[in-house]
């Protein structure tokens, strides 16, 4: 009888020994390490430039999604020529930033370029790079490269074109008299045009002359930093009206570095 008893009892300490875990137990035990995010194929690589004043230069801008740390570099271009760069950069929370001090108005083309090697990646950057699969690397003699190109031609056309304000689908009645005069003082590019006009041309047909001209000898000459344009009546030696696209609309004031933010075009 007393045997029965002890088994009974022990069978019921069996029983409260496996009582089952609460839910937040269980729950607490089932959570699992979420993966660490990475780049992949089917995620598009982003790598954007914009830019801004500041003072007299400016900064480029850049938006990535590519890992943290990525080095970056930065060129500058004109005439298809790198003039200035910046190698040194990294990635900081999907940003990278490079301050040049050179006017805007003088680049062309900005490039924006990651490299993916042991010269300019670090170990751990690299770790997260292989993953990034995707058509836009580069294959070359360094490993893969990723670039991007902002053209600032346009843009800049657009801005001179406001400046000037040519006259839209205007057909000239003024003629170049010889050739355009380079009146290039050191390093700065100046240029003369003289414009033989009919003898009654009207004030209006004159301003439309100026403004036409001064925007075609630009086209065909960005790099100048002064253009004049005067006027002749036909068979005359003296100039009667003439426009000057400069800084402030001087022609003394054109200097290497100006900016196209003070140009105006002086007709008088």
């Amino acid at each position: 009888m007393k045997s029965s008893t002890i088994i009974a009892i022990s069978s019921l300490l069996v029983v409260s020994c496996s009582t089952p875990q609460s839910d937040a137990e269980v729950e607490t035990k089932q959570e699992t390490v979420k993966p660490k995010a990475v780049l992949t194929s089917d995620t598009d690589l982003v790598l954007d430039l914009t830019t801004r004043n500041n003072g007299n230069g400016f900064i480029v801008q850049g938006t990535t999604n590519l890992p943290e740390r990525t080095k970056m570099g930065v060129e500058l271009l004109r005439d298809d020529q790198v003039f200035a760069q910046n190698f040194e950069l990294f990635v900081s929370n999907g940003k990278f930033n490079a301050q040049f001090g050179v006017p805007i108005d003088n680049v062309e083309i900005i490039k924006a370029t990651c490299t993916d090697n042991k010269f300019w990646q670090s170990e751990p950057v690299m770790e997260q790079l292989k993953f990034i699969q995707s058509d836009k690397w580069e294959e070359g003699a360094l490993g893969r490269s990723l670039s991007v190109e902002l053209d600032l031609t346009i843009e800049k056309e657009n801005k001179v074109k406001q400046i000037i304000k040519p006259p839209l689908d205007y057909k000239p009645v003024a003629q170049i008299d010889g050739e355009i005069q380079d009146a290039t003082m050191i390093d700065t590019k100046r240029l003369a045009v003289n414009l033989d006009c009919p003898a009654d041309i009207s004030d209006e047909g004159l301003e439309n002359e100026i403004r036409y001209w001064a925007f075609e000898v630009w086209k065909e000459n960005q790099d100048a930093k002064a253009i004049l344009i005067r006027c002749f009546k036909k068979g005359s030696s003296q100039s009667f009206d003439q426009g000057c696209f400069a800084p402030y609309g001087d022609w003394t004031r054109a200097n290497e570095n100006a900016g196209l933010d003070n140009y105006s075009l002086k007709i008088e």
